[in-house]
C-alpha cells in the first residue's frame, strides 16, 4: 500500500521524524557562509562600512544608499520608541485588535479539540467499521481537507487584516508552521 512506502514502517519513521534534523543541520553548516544582517550591522553595532560591505555581497555592486538610509530611518524611529511591555501592549489601544484577534485565534486552535482528534482518530475509525487497511488513508484524506481550511482561513484572515492595515508577519510565519504541523499530525494518525 502507499502509505507504507511513504515512512510508514517502524523501521523508516526515524528517517521521516530526522527530516526537520536535516534540514537545521543543512542551516546550521551553511550560516557561517552568509554575511551579517546589515540592518543589524547598522542598527546594532553602528558599523557602516561592514553593512556595506554586506549590502554588496546580498545585492551585488551598486548604489544601495536608499536601503541604508532606511535603515538609518529605521534606527532613529527605533530610538523614540521605547520597548513595550506585557501590560503596555494590553493597554495600547492601537495594538488591542491584533492581540484579541491572536488570543481568540490560539484560544480556540487550543479549544478546538483537534489534538484528542488525531489522538483516538485511529480508535474512532475503527469503531466505525473501516478495515485497518484504509484507516492510513481516511486520516491522509482528513489531514489533507484540515490543510485545505486552513490554507483558505489564513488566507482570508491575511485579506481581512490587510484591510484593516496591520501586519501579516505572524500570519505568514503561523501558516508555514501549520502546514508542517498539518503533515507530521496526519503521519501520526497512521498505524505503524
Amino acid at each position: 500500500m502507499l502509505s507504507r512506502e511513504l515512512f510508514g514502517t517502524e523501521s523508516l519513521w526515524p528517517l521521516l521524524m530526522s527530516v526537520s534534523g536535516t534540514v537545521a543541520l543543512v542551516q546550521l553548516v551553511m550560516l557561517p557562509f552568509f554575511p551579517e544582517s546589515p540592518p543589524y550591522l547598522l542598527m546594532q553595532k553602528g558599523d557602516m562600512e561592514s553593512c556595506q560591505k554586506a549590502l554588496r555581497q546580498l545585492w551585488g555592486e551598486g548604489n544601495h544608499q536608499g536601503a541604508i538610509d532606511d535603515m538609518v530611518k529605521e534606527q532613529a524611529t527605533m530610538k523614540k520608541n521605547k520597548p513595550m511591555s506585557i501590560l503596555g501592549l494590553i493597554k495600547d489601544r492601537s495594538m488591542r485588535y491584533q492581540l484579541c484577534l491572536l488570543i481568540v485565534l490560539t484560544a480556540s486552535i487550543q479549544l478546538s479539540g483537534v489534538s484528542a482528534i488525531y489522538f483516538y482518530a485511529f480508535d474512532v475509525y475503527q469503531t466505525a467499521g473501516f478495515t485497518q487497511d484504509c484507516i492510513p488513508y481516511i486520516s491522509l484524506g482528513a489531514g489533507g481537507c484540515e490543510f485545505c481550511a486552513a490554507i483558505v482561513c489564513v488566507s482570508y484572515i491575511a485579506v481581512e487584516i490587510d484591510r484593516w492595515k496591520i501586519s501579516t508577519k505572524w500570519v505568514r510565519g503561523d501558516s508555514l508552521n501549520q502546514r508542517k504541523g498539518r503533515f507530521y499530525f496526519c503521519r501520526r494518525c497512521s498505524p505503524l
